[in-house]
């Protein structure tokens, strides 16, 4: 349970700026993919501790068979959002809500109500397909470093915190994050952009998940940046995230 406790760590802030800019050059080929929040359940006030750790076993080793299948490319829990009812997301590579549904509804924390989910058609780097080989090539290499397999249940090796930022206008977020060719050598790059994705729903909005571990240190970052309305979320996930690349160079 300290682990489950640990997961759900950190803060949300606002920042925001000026005029639009227009998106970076070159972006690269997307997919039709969802979005699944994991929000709090209906019956996650009455379940005891004894339950939720049974619960949150059976959630992880779910996700296990999902990634193996191939249907789960990323997961990860938010760290004390803005929205308390936020537990954590699911990318599923699957195109339509009702199949994302159905995914979902596999989760032993959605049956048991601990979890529910509010689910989101998206626009997303196809190169997230990429992911899964990165974690395993990652966990191989923990592996022959000498840490002990993971068992059925047991979290993935290697998790860190990320930041994620909603936007209210993602065009204009990526292209305030976007490396500048002639930026001052004094000056300190934005975090860089791990992945993003646009609601297909609401398509000026989007999500851009940042390679930054503090909150207070990406709103810095970003303070002054041309980006719009932001909303910033600490989120954990493994660490592999780190070797993907969401905008060309």
């Amino acid at each position: 349970m300290q682990m489950l406790a640990t997961l759900f760590l950190v803060a949300a802030i606002m920042v925001g700026c000026a005029a639009p800019r227009s998106a970076p050059a070159n972006s690269p080929p997307t997919a039709r993919m969802t979005f699944v929040y994991l929000i709090t359940g209906p019956s996650s006030a009455t379940n005891t501790r004894e339950h939720k750790s049974e619960i949150f076993k059976g959630h992880m080793a779910n996700m296990q068979k999902l990634a193996d299948e191939g249907k789960l490319l990323i997961a990860g829990p938010f760290a004390k959002p803005r929205d308390p009812a936020w537990r954590g997301v699911f990318i599923f590579d699957v195109s339509t809500a009702s199949e994302a549904q159905a995914l979902a509804a596999s989760d032993p924390g959605v049956i048991a109500g601990e979890f529910a989910t509010i689910i989101r058609e998206i626009e997303i780097p196809a190169s997230v397909r990429d992911f899964p080989r990165f974690e395993k090539e990652m966990q191989a290499q923990l592996k022959a470093q000498g840490t002990a397999d993971r068992k059925p249940g047991d979290p993935p090796q290697g998790i860190r915190p990320y930041v994620m930022l909603h936007a209210r206008d993602l065009t204009r977020a990526r292209a305030a994050l976007a490396p500048k060719a002639n930026a001052p050598a004094t000056a300190s790059p934005a975090p860089r952009i791990i992945w993003w994705a646009r609601f297909t729903d609401t398509p000026q909005e989007g999500i851009i998940v940042l390679d930054a571990t503090s909150v207070d240190d990406a709103r810095k970052a970003i303070d002054g940046l041309d980006a719009g309305a932001c909303d910033l979320d600490g989120w954990y996930s493994t660490a592999s995230l780190v070797r993907m690349t969401a905008e060309s160079k």
